[in-house]
């Protein structure tokens, strides 16, 4: 029965071990790593370092803690009956003192179930009693041997479950500071797009706005008259109900220039590109 809980408990563990794994793969695959790669030296990709490294430790630190739940180590009957003795344990009343009780919970334990005891006041007192019926060869010898085995196993799990119960608030820790990194990360790897200008309804009449970038910009509505464009970026311009007249295009060309003989005013449309 106990060797199937500490199995549950080390599948329990196992479980949480993969779990984590993945939770950190998925928030540092969701977060664009490859990013980090295209952002400047400043603030923003100190934040970002620093938050992938925060991140990763949280994971990192979950996962340690979880491997000490993962292998326990086994007790022996000499080793529970040392700390019994230290521990100042006494049957039906436990460890006195908190710090001692935090220090050793197994002999607390099973000086508060004393029933677990095998009919002695301490597992030295079982130690004693089996070693006397090794060496007389008495008949409950093999009782007593017995009695170890289920108090070690017992002791073992116990650890295990301490451990365990423990283990929550340092887990819920780590991952939030893997939460937190990440966040930062993300934030700081993906830095918000730069809106495009917007010129809607400027007056820019005779502006000289040679080699300008206006890439993106909105210039809906914009009065261009005898505005100099020439070598201006226009790519992606949103240019509905813009005024050209004698307006310079950024190949170098004149709006009048493109006037068409049916009398359609001239504009910059299909001269955009330098």
């Amino acid at each position: 029965m106990l060797e199937q809980a500490n199995a549950l408990l080390s599948s329990s563990s196992k479980w949480l071990i993969a779990a984590l794994g993945a939770i950190g793969a998925v928030l540092v695959a969701g977060s664009q790593l490859s990013s980090l790669g295209s952002l400047p030296l400043g603030p923003r990709f100190t934040a970002a370092l620093v938050g992938l490294a925060l991140g990763l430790v949280g994971v990192i630190w979950a996962i340690w803690r979880v491997l000490d739940v993962l292998a326990p180590r086994r007790y022996t009957i000499s080793e529970l009956s040392a700390e019994w003795v230290r521990s100042g344990a006494v049957a039906d009343e436990g460890v006195r003192g908190w710090w001692k009780r935090y220090r050793h919970p197994v002999p607390d334990w099973f000086a508060r179930n004393s029933e677990h005891l095998a009919g002695q006041d301490s597992p030295k007192e079982l130690l004693k009693h089996w070693k006397k019926s090794e060496e007389k060869r008495r008949p409950d010898r093999q009782a007593a041997l017995e009695a170890i085995n289920n108090m070690v196993a017992l002791a073992t799990y116990t650890r295990a479950r301490v451990a365990f119960a423990r283990m929550k608030p340092a887990l819920a820790l780590a991952m939030l500071l893997a939460a937190a990194g990440i966040s930062v990360f993300a934030w700081a790897a993906n830095p918000p797009e730069k809106s495009p200008a917007t010129l809607r309804n400027a007056d820019l009449s005779g502006a000289d706005l040679t080699g300008v970038s206006l890439a993106g910009a909105d210039l809906t509505g914009t009065n261009l008259t005898g505005a100099n464009l020439k070598g201006a970026v226009m790519k992606d311009a949103i240019l509905k109900d813009v005024t050209w007249s004698n307006t310079t295009c950024p190949d170098g060309t004149n709006s009048e220039d493109t006037a068409s003989a049916s009398g359609k005013d001239g504009s910059c449309e299909g001269h955009l590109v330098p």
